[in-house]
């Protein structure tokens, strides 16, 4: 899984109907959705304030339909393999 880290140990992270904020930032299109473009069930993670604790991360893209920390929570960072750098900076036309 190729995710964005948008909360390390610490963070404070609020979960609500606009979506997910980190540090009283909102994350854009962090929404969680019920059902998935199938029609299936989602079970967001619940509503509240979590604070990171140490040793895990919440993973959190920006596109909507992003299954991520939303859905199931935080994550044990010792789960990360590497950093993804951009190969190609400039834009293909």
């Amino acid at each position: 899984m190729l995710k964005p880290v948008a909360a390390v140990e610490g963070d404070c992270v609020a979960i609500s109907a606009q979506g997910i904020a980190v540090n009283g930032v909102l994350i854009p299109n962090s929404r969680a959705l019920t059902i998935d473009t199938m029609g299936r069930p989602l079970k967001p993670m619940e509503n509240g304030f979590y604070t990171v604790k140490p040793g895990t991360i919440w993973l959190i893209s920006s596109h909507d339909h992003s299954f991520d920390s939303r859905y199931f929570g935080p994550l044990p960072s010792a789960n990360i393999l590497g950093l993804a750098k951009p190969v190609l900076l400039e834009e293909l036309k």
